[in-house]
């Protein structure tokens, strides 16, 4: 089961035809899932079926962890098939995991039932829908953009074929209804105030919700180091010199000039670096000057530890800030999906203590128990006990110098990488 917000994920992973993994939920335990509009072609499970565990008297069947993977796995074949080698692998590499989840499930489908919660078709068309909306909101897509991108995702499906599909899936109307079951159930518990909408916007204000100043600049670089002479790198400045006499020309075209002496591997896009920040992108001689520049304007030479430098600026944004007032109901679903996430989690806990949760004898499908937290002890002495005895470390006897007749070795010299900011 999915939060509303974290079912979107779920959609939009299914929309865009992503690969799936094991841990998504399977079909509700206990039941057969129905064959979708365009099954792969999958390995029958074993003839004789098993027991791989009973909750509350209801058996979980060795077949569905196979239909599980199936219907997972299959997809992501070459061929559309789960090998029977393959299948014994999986089931023993992820059984437990899958069992545990449709464990998890069965309680789960089990509580719904008893609270008589229900849905229609036009009720889960209705949530699939304010979900892709609530998406192409945060996205800022249209439906045809988005449509457009989901096309050139394999298969290939229209959209509205894919929505269909996932309409028809029981395992996301089994998400819905426990969705719709934890919301009932915890309904006050899920409020979020406008104190802590305020909060959360102000927390993630630089990382989200703004953007900083942005410049796009193309140069032209003669590269330097260290390991230079003088008159080698009085040789580079004398070609930087002579290159920005070319471009200083009225009819100079930049882009083929960096494409003819850029020693950057951006000559090959006319110098072009695209946009970046005053700071963390660019090292600080080359961000200050071209922060300073006017768009369509062009540096004198610039030097940096890379050599240097002709910059021009094409094109200047300015800072870009999102208003709290423009993404409060976004971070109000977020928040609301953390606490409902959070509720969920507590409550599958308390209903399998509750549960009547019975393995077979030796079964490999048992989760195995996680090892408690291992505690750290301190160096500060408990009461009633002496403190510990200091360890005294004896200094080792010097070695002996080498013999006259000895040459020392002599270290390699490291080689100096320049570095950004």
């Amino acid at each position: 089961m999915k939060s509303r917000v974290n079912a979107m994920a779920v959609v939009v992973c299914v929309l865009a035809c992503a690969t799936v993994a094991v841990g998504q939920a399977p079909p509700p335990a206990g039941k057969a899932a129905p064959p979708a509009s365009e099954p792969p072609t999958t390995t029958q499970p074993a003839e004789v079926d098993e027991v791989a565990v009973t909750v509350n008297g209801q058996a979980v069947m060795v077949s569905q962890i196979d239909e599980a993977i199936n219907s997972t796995m299959g997809a992501r074949m070459p061929d559309g098939k789960v090998s029977a080698d393959q299948l014994v692998q999986h089931r023993k590499r992820f059984g437990p995991q899958i069992v545990d989840m449709l464990v998890t499930n069965l309680l789960m489908d089990m509580e719904v039932e008893a609270a008589g919660i229900s849905l229609t078709d036009k009720d889960l068309a209705d949530w699939l829908e304010a979900d892709l909306q609530r998406h192409l909101k945060s996205r800022g897509l249209t439906r045809e953009e988005f449509a457009e991108q989901i096309k050139k995702q394999p298969p290939g499906k229209p959209l509205d074929e894919v929505i269909a599909d996932r309409l028809a899936d029981p395992r996301f109307k089994q998400s819905v209804l426990q969705t719709k079951y934890i919301e009932k159930k915890f309904d006050s518990e899920l409020t979020v105030t406008d104190a802590q909408v305020a909060e959360d916007y102000k927390k993630n204000f630089e990382r989200r919700y703004r953007k900083a100043p942005q410049v796009r600049a193309s140069h032209i670089l003669i590269k330097t180091n260290k390991k230079m002479t003088g008159e080698e790198k009085a040789l580079a400045r004398e070609k930087i010199e002579t290159v920005l006499a070319e471009v200083k020309k009225p009819d100079a075209d930049f882009k083929v000039l960096a494409g003819l002496y850029s020693g950057c591997s951006s000559w090959s896009k006319g110098g072009d670096l695209g946009f970046f920040p005053r700071k963390g992108k660019m090292v600080e001689p080359f961000s200050a000057a071209a922060f300073e520049l006017e768009a369509g304007a062009m540096s004198d030479i610039v030097e940096t530890q890379f050599g240097y430098h002709i910059i021009k600026v094409t094109d200047k944004k300015a800072e870009e800030v999102t208003l709290l007032e423009e993404v409060k109901d976004t971070i109000r679903e977020q928040l609301r999906s953390r606490k409902l996430q959070s509720m969920k989690k507590k409550h599958i806990g308390e209903l399998k203590k509750t549960a009547e949760i019975v393995y077979p004898e030796g079964s490999p499908y048992k989760m195995a128990a996680r090892p408690p937290t291992p505690v750290v002890p301190t160096t500060r002495p408990t009461a009633g006990r002496k403190a510990p005895r200091p360890i005294t470390i004896k200094p080792s006897a010097p070695k002996a110098p080498p013999k006259p007749t000895e040459t020392p070795p002599t270290a390699k010299p490291t080689k100096e990488t320049p570095t950004t900011e």
